[in-house]
């Protein structure tokens, strides 16, 4: 353990010592990594509370400055500091409305037990006083939609875990990845680095099969709209071009073009109009079944809607404009002999 955290030090002292340098390492950051876990209680409100019943949060060892490097303000409290005497804790927003409600969560005792399942779970156990409350971030991609975590950040020179992720901020993301194998290997060099990256390379990488997915449900939304398009046009055309004769008829008896086009438009345009209502109420129905599948996007998206609506109506216009105002050029006599 000193010698795992002597290493981190030494590493950490370096990158530091750089100008434009800002740096520091957690067992968890997001999008990165896997978060430990712990259940969680209140020593004075759930003594005899069974294990089984506990609340449960993530958990992370990270270093001084970590919440710095990533930007994510301490609301309430401190940071860790480089040498912590007594067992302490920061935690999450999620957390102090969780567990204390309403209370001021500074300087109060909390009581982590171990979970079974969870590598390292014995290393943040026993009770723990609460430093510092920090904002909300989300673990992964996909808990946008859904509320954050609870989540507790323990000081990893108490909690010297195996595995870290360095965490280093800089103007230059090439120049920060250099520098970090040069710090790493002048520490250590028998240490492996294991997906030295750039955040915006990380997340590209975490995001690309979501991409790929929306990708490919955009292309099938647009193929299935083209092929309503079609199948509104060809059936609404072959319905007006039914009609030849009867415009014919129209026509013959004195009927003007411009009325006889405006009501066999305006006839079609209620067909389809019922087909569009049908359509919607089919879709707002769906949307809740599709709610979990969506990021950062809501269901029923109303730009989204009209412009469909407007499309399908554009060509049912267009499908019922166009052979009535054809059928209406023919000479009567030749309209009448169609059939």
């Amino acid at each position: 353990d000193a010698s795992r955290t002597a290493f981190f030090n030494r590493v950490l002292s370096g990158l530091q010592q750089r100008e434009g340098f800002t740096a520091s390492a957690g067992s968890s950051v997001p999008f990165a990594a896997f978060w430990l876990g712990n259940m969680v209680r209140l020593p004075e409100k759930t003594s005899g509370q069974p294990s089984n019943d506990l609340p449960y949060c993530f958990s992370s060892f990270v270093y001084p400055g970590f919440f710095a490097t990533l930007r994510n303000p301490i609301l309430m409290g401190r940071d860790f500091e480089a040498d912590e005497p007594d067992p302490v804790v920061v935690i999450n927003q999620t957390f102090a409305r969780q567990i204390f409600h309403a209370e001021n969560p500074i300087g109060r005792l909390v009581d982590f037990r171990p979970n079974a399942n969870t590598a390292y779970n014995g290393a943040s156990a026993g009770a723990r006083r609460v430093i510092g409350v920090v904002k909300d971030t989300n673990e992964d991609l996909l808990s946008y939609n859904t509320p954050a975590s609870c989540a507790a950040f323990f000081p990893y020179q108490q909690n010297p875990v195996k595995s870290m992720v360095l965490t280093v901020r800089s103007s230059n993301p090439q120049a920060a990845l250099a520098a970090v194998r040069e710090e790493v290997s002048h520490a250590d060099p028998a240490v492996p680095l294991v997906a030295v990256q750039s955040t915006s390379q990380q997340l590209k990488l975490t995001r690309g099969p979501w991409e790929f997915q929306a990708w490919f449900a955009a292309l099938s939304a647009g193929i299935a709209l083209f092929l309503a398009i079609l199948g509104v046009y060809g059936t609404v055309s072959h319905s007006v071009r039914q009609r030849t004769r009867e415009i014919g008829i129209r026509i013959a008896l004195g009927g003007r073009p411009a009325h006889i086009i405006r009501a066999v438009t305006k006839k079609t345009l209620a067909t389809v109009g019922l087909g569009i209502a049908a359509g919607l109420m089919a879709s707002f129905w769906l949307s809740r079944s599709m709610t979990a599948l969506l990021f950062q996007t809501k269901a029923l998206d109303a730009p989204s809607m009209i412009a469909s609506v407007c499309i399908l109506s554009l060509a049912g216009v267009m499908a019922a404009w166009l052979p009535a105002r054809r059928a209406t050029r023919v000479n009567p006599t030749i309209a009448l002999r169609q059939e």
